[in-house]
């Protein structure tokens, strides 16, 4: 059975499962209300229900979104057979968020500043770290920061590639970094 606690691990079972809903059975009450979506009739009727996971249909899905899963449970399980804990996956997508976002700073500096002061430019990467947040993921790490942390990482990834790609001489490189941006 799935961890239902951690969603991220729900849907890794769901995938491995080959399907997009989780692999927990709703209450059969849930099943013959005539509008499972009401919250009055579910507390009037005394009905248990999954409240951080959307129903549809007799099936309950996630909707942290799949990125975690695709991109980091997946490869971890296939690489040691087991599913990486919640901190561990904030913590990749934390520092791997850092560096992106410093090579978003830095790419932003070479293309709109090139003479900036270094040591001003060195302090401002780690207040810039804080200010986005990822210190704050990485220390508090649970199903809602993990979520941020990746979707920071991937943002600032995405501004990095754009940010790179207008300072690019090369114009094969410009184009790669452009469809990377742009996807």
């Amino acid at each position: 059975n799935p961890p239902i606690g951690d969603p991220y691990a729900a849907t890794f079972d769901a995938f491995q499962r080959d399907q997009t809903y989780l692999e927990i059975e709703p209450d059969q009450s849930l099943l013959n209300m005539d509008d499972p979506y009401s919250r009055t009739e579910r507390d009037n009727q005394n009905v248990s229900y999954f409240w951080d996971l959307a129903y549809k249909d007799g099936h309950y899905y996630s909707y942290f979104g799949v990125t975690p899963v695709i991109t980091f449970h997946i490869p971890y399980y296939a690489l040691t057979g087991k599913l990486p804990d919640r901190p561990m996956v904030t913590g990749f997508f934390g520092i791997l968020g850092i560096f992106f976002m410093c090579q978003t700073l830095l790419a932003a500096v070479k293309l709109l500043a090139p003479r900036t002061n270094l040591l001003l430019l060195l302090l401002s990467l780690p207040a810039a770290a804080s200010c986005a947040g990822f210190y704050f993921c990485m220390n508090f790490s649970d199903t809602y920061t993990l979520q941020l942390a990746c979707g920071l990482a991937y943002l600032f990834f995405g501004l990095w590639m754009g940010l790179g790609a207008c300072s690019q001489k090369n114009k094969a490189v410009r184009f790669i970094m452009l469809f990377i941006w742009s996807v």
